[in-house]
């Protein structure tokens, strides 16, 4: 189906531009200066998530060999079911051991990425400007493991 390869082609080139964009630009100053204002906490956590999501599977990539935005990774132990970001934590978790600190702060993100979910009935002040502050730092000090001096 046309349309579906479609899909597939902007998902794939926007994982890549997220860890482009993760490597490349400001990003302390475009999350902290313009994400953090009371409207935008929710969408600077969703996006600091994404970019997390993005760089872990370019370097699970890089690490395995296998392009993991063109083929579905499934996690270590499981054939079934496509990878979810705790999958890409802990699989970098354990091939990065123990030079890779940041595995906890990586679960911190993604867990307050989890916040946003409206089916959580999360409530406003669960999602404030010390969690979204939190989340990038947090996402700046594992870039930096891959390289980013932002």
């Amino acid at each position: 189906n046309y349309k579906a390869l479609q899909v597939i082609v902007l998902a794939v080139f926007f994982c890549r531009l997220m860890a482009c964009v993760a490597q490349c630009v400001g990003l302390t100053e475009i999350l902290n200066a313009k994400m953090i204002s009371e409207g935008n906490r929710k969408a600077a956590i969703i996006l600091a998530g994404s970019i997390l999501e993005a760089v872990l599977i370019d370097w699970l990539s890089e690490i395995k060999g296998i392009n993991y935005f063109e083929k579905e990774y499934h996690g270590e132990n499981n054939k079934i079911k496509n990878a979810v970001l705790k999958d890409y934590i802990d699989a970098i978790g354990v091939l990065k051991v123990p030079e890779w600190m940041e595995k906890e702060k990586a679960n911190v993100i993604r867990s307050r990425r989890n916040l946003v979910h409206a089916k959580l009935c999360v409530k406003a002040n669960d999602v404030n400007e010390a969690t979204c502050k939190q989340v990038i730092d947090y996402l700046i000090e594992i870039l930096k493991t891959r390289g980013y001096r932002g």
